[in-house]
């Protein structure tokens, strides 16, 4: 068990040092979950929906997406306080990009 605990370590450090060579942040690995969280609640174009959850897993995961109505694209982003800023730029940076019928 010690040796795989070292391995998951190892695999840790190398995937945030792999961030930061990206231009990621310096912040912990997307394994772990922040202890506090936010909520937004948005409305894009159904089609989008794919194309808005890869481009957050291009961002080091900075928040969860659930998708509460496909049909309508009703999207609830969970994310770290911490990053509210971070979250605020990429969805205006999408809005421009795109369109967003309603953000929360």
């Amino acid at each position: 068990m010690p040796e795989l605990l070292r391995d998951l370590e190892e695999h840790l450090k190398e995937e945030k040092e792999n961030s930061l060579k990206r231009g990621g942040s310096n912040k912990s690995s997307s394994l772990f979950f922040p202890l506090e969280s936010k909520q937004k609640l948005l409305q894009i174009p159904s089609k989008y929906l794919a194309y808005f959850k890869f481009l957050l897993e291009g961002y080091d995961h900075l928040a969860y997406v659930t998708i509460l109505d496909g049909k309508k694209g009703i999207i609830n982003l969970c994310y770290d306080p911490k990053e509210e800023e971070s979250i605020e730029k990429f969805v205006k940076e999408f809005q421009e990009m795109t369109e967003i019928l309603y953000c929360s």
